[in-house]
This record gives structure tokens, sequence and C-alpha cells, in this order.
């Protein structure tokens, strides 16, 4: 229930999440796990609360990219598996046992050290193994996979569970020569692990994009990661997607709300810099958000939000935490009102995706650089 001392806040919706998920359980079957990435504090969403309604939908494990993710999850008793796709240092080697995560390997030093802490303990670690096929970050490069397979695969306690992949270009022009070529040498590695291991291991290489446009993808396992929050990986994705199939639905709505109205004068300058400078007499509100909880300095003059089901322009440079915008045009705003930055009010619509159009960069870094403290309310 949200506070009504609340001054910025974000909404997630529960049933948005839950539609995605169910998209592409629809588009896998049953026996595909399905595995949604919730690092970067669940892409914006909330680490907790998001991973709390996939669990409740189709997810079966969660993949997360830190030591501190994981055990804020088990810690609220969230028990499925979870896959550390992440780095890790030898010193965390002991939690992560103890937690019971599996983790990907791709080097002979860190699989010894896992190998003499799982002996000691006895206990066995599931281990996924990362193939580098065309990234060039994590991951075994094709040419060495075999025999640093081989090896690892003689260390005590350690059971080689899956194998895995990331596509650079998956969300791209469809069937584009980077992704095949990915997919062909995963394919390949696959099926010589599997032959000198002498047995089946899960593999997976779908994130979003290969999720949504390539079946032949899915394998034993997925890990979609900003598709699940409701927003595509890139435009193309989305026009694929959508001639066929229902849109994803976004989940997140950030929201404020006005703390001050006042009249600026013509020759009046806004905020710092004096960047905007008032041509005639004007309304303007303040909103306290800026910067540091996520609101971009980019949108300085140039971004705008919702009150009363209207558009208002943000005035001068985005402060740390404050933020200028024009009513003048928006009579019946008043201090109080609800204020939406992202999401939807009355018949408009600010998408994450325009904010990221007018700040060069891509909806994932506008939503998951939300302010981690900020309030988020699941509805």
């Amino acid at each position: 229930m949200r506070q009504i001392s609340d001054l910025a806040w974000l909404e997630i919706g529960r049933a948005a999440l839950q539609h995605n998920l169910r998209l592409f359980r629809k588009s896998t079957g049953d026996k595909v796990i399905i595995a949604p990435a919730v690092k970067a504090n669940a892409y914006g969403h909330g680490l907790l609360g998001a991973s709390q309604t996939f669990l409740k939908g189709e997810a079966n494990w969660l993949c997360v990219n830190s030591l501190e993710e994981a055990r804020a999850l088990r810690q609220n008793k969230i028990n499925c598996p979870l896959l550390l796709i992440g780095r890790f240092a030898e010193k965390q080697i002991a939690e992560i046992l103890a937690l019971r995560l599996r983790f990907f390997l791709d080097d002979y030093t860190m699989a010894k050290a896992v190998s003499q802490i799982t002996a000691s303990k006895k206990q066995p670690a599931a281990v996924h193994l990362k193939i580098d096929t065309g990234m060039s970050r994590q991951g075994i490069k094709t040419f060495q996979e075999i025999n640093l397979i081989k090896k690892i695969s003689q260390l005590p306690y350690l059971n080689i569970e899956g194998i895995a992949t990331h596509f650079a270009t998956a969300d791209g022009p469809l069937n584009n020569s980077s992704f095949k070529k990915q997919l062909s040498l995963f394919k390949g590695s696959t099926s010589q692990a599997e032959k000198m291991l002498g047995r089946k291991l899960i593999k997976h290489c779908a994130n979003s994009a290969a999720a949504l446009l390539y079946p032949r993808c899915h394998f034993d396992l997925i890990r979609p990661g900003i598709a699940a929050y409701g927003l595509y990986p890139s435009e193309a994705v989305k026009k694929i997607w959508e001639k066929k199939n229902p849109p994803l639905r976004p989940s997140l709505s950030f929201k404020t709300k006005i703390t001050l109205i006042k009249t600026i004068s013509k020759g009046d300058a806004v905020s710092y810099g004096g960047t905007f400078v008032a041509k005639n007499k004007m309304t303007v509100a303040l909103l306290p958000v800026g910067y540091y909880d996520g609101l971009d300095r980019k949108l300085s003059n140039c971004g705008e939000v919702i009150i009363c089901g209207r558009r208002a322009r943000i005035l001068g440079r985005v402060c740390m935490d404050l933020t200028v915008i024009d009513i003048s045009k928006i009579k019946n705003a008043r201090a109080g009102d609800e204020v939406v930055i992202i999401g939807k009010q009355g018949r408009e619509t600010v998408t994450a995706d325009e904010l990221a159009n007018k700040i060069g960069t891509i909806n994932y870094e506008v939503v998951t650089r939300i302010r981690e403290s900020m309030p988020r309310y699941y509805i």
C-alpha cells in the first residue's frame, strides 16, 4: 500500500510480469526451464518483488548476477534454483556453495579452486560451462573448449550440469550472419561436450531476443531479461514479434508529485547554468526527483512528464534531486498532484523507450538506473 508521504515511487504491475512469462511459456512448451534474469535489481523493478511474482507464474529458476543478489533472495525464502551468471571471487566460493547456487565456469584456475572447496566439504557443485561463441566476454573460446572441459570434468565434486553461451546480435536483423555463426558454434560445442562426457547437459543460449524470435534456440532453458519486464530488446524485435503475437506488457510506472507551483517572469532563468530563460510570464512546478532518482540529466530542456493527463516539458537542467517543469497551459494542476515520468495517465503515455531515444541510450539503462531505495509497490 503506497504511503501518502511518498514523494516519488514505482508501481509494478504483477499481472504484466506474469503475462510476459506466459507468452514465453506458450512459445517454449512445458519442458523448457524458464529462468528470468533478476539481476540489476530486477532491471529496476525490485529484486524480491519481481522474483516472487515470476515464481508465482511460469518461472522455474532465476538468474542472478552477484552473490549479494543471491543472498538477498535466499534470506527472503526464495528456494528455487538460482543460476549465478556473473563473475565471483575465490573467497566467495564457500558462501556460493552454502547458498546452493549453480554458477558459470570458464577457466581451469577457478574450477580447481571450486573443486578444492567442494572436496573439503564433500559437497558437489552444479556448474554450467560458458562458451564464448562470439561475444568476447565471458566464456571458454571454442578452440579451447574440449580439452578444458575434459580437465574440468576430472576435478572432484564438480558436476557439469549445463552448457551455455550468449548472443551478441539476436536483437538485430533476422538470421544475421553473426547470430547464425554463434548458434552453429554453440551447437558444435554442445555436441562435442555431451559426447565427451557421455551424457546430456542442460543447454541454454536464449536471451530475450532469441527466446522471442528463434524457437530453435530454446533448447532446455531460456534466460529472458528485459522482455520479462515487458520491454523489447530492440525495435526490430518488437516489430517482428508483434506481427504474429500478443504484445509484451510493460510493468513499471515511475511517479512523483508536484511539491510547489510558482510564477516566473519574462527573463527569469531556470535551474543551474540558466540554460532556459523565460520569454514570457510562466507557471512552473517543482518535482522532487532528479538524476539521482533516475531522471536522466540529458532530459534537461527536452524531457516531458504527464500531469492531469497532459504533457509538461522539463525546463532547464535536471538537478540531482529536483526538476522544474512548465505547467503554464495546465490550469488545473495543483500541488500534490500525481506526475507520471514513465507510464500512462489519461490518454498520454511516456515509455522507457521514449526516454531512451531522447537521451541516446537503451531502455535497459533507463529502468536499471532508477534509484534502488525508491519505494516499489506491486499492484
